[in-house]
């Protein structure tokens, strides 16, 4: 078993552009979880301090998560043809802030894959993999610092 080695440069006071295809999740991320009225009215899914809700919660607490505005929908390139051109403006600001990032950290989407390719960074971190259809979690277990630490270490 390898381990793998991943630094974030945004943790420790600069901010995570948080992207996602999907405006609900980047909406809970970046505001949600923050909010005490979100929290009390969903209190169900923070009681167990081992469920998804509340260690995104504790996580995105260290960190200073920011997105942008999200009633603009991201609009897939190649699966939402013949929209107006407005409609994918969403999509190229997330695109543009990705290839502009010092890091990229992804999952299944391939999104910021293609942001980071077109950036050429060599700091890409990949938290879920899928074999055949089914996803697994990325074990971020053993991870370590780099020599030259770009910023904080953090376990994804």
């Amino acid at each position: 078993r390898s381990t793998v080695c991943f630094t974030l440069p945004g943790v420790g006071g600069n901010p995570i552009y948080f992207m996602s295809d999907s405006n609900d999740l980047v909406d809970y991320i970046t505001h949600d979880i923050y909010d005490d009225k979100f929290k009390m009215e969903n209190a169900m899914l923070f009681e167990n301090k081992e469920s998804v809700h509340s260690k995104a919660a504790a996580l995105a607490s260290s960190m200073k998560l920011v997105a942008r505005e999200q009633s603009i929908p991201n609009a897939h390139i190649d699966k939402n043809k013949g929209r107006k051109e407005h409609e994918y403006y969403g999509t190229f600001v997330d695109l543009y802030l990705g290839i502009n990032a010092k890091c990229v950290a992804h999952g299944i989407g391939n999104f910021a894959t293609f942001a980071a390719r077109i950036s050429g960074t060599s700091c890409v971190t990949k938290h879920t993999t899928e074999k055949w259809g089914i996803m697994t979690r990325f074990d971020a277990s053993n991870t370590c610092p780099l020599a030259e630490p770009l910023g904080d270490t953090v376990k994804l």
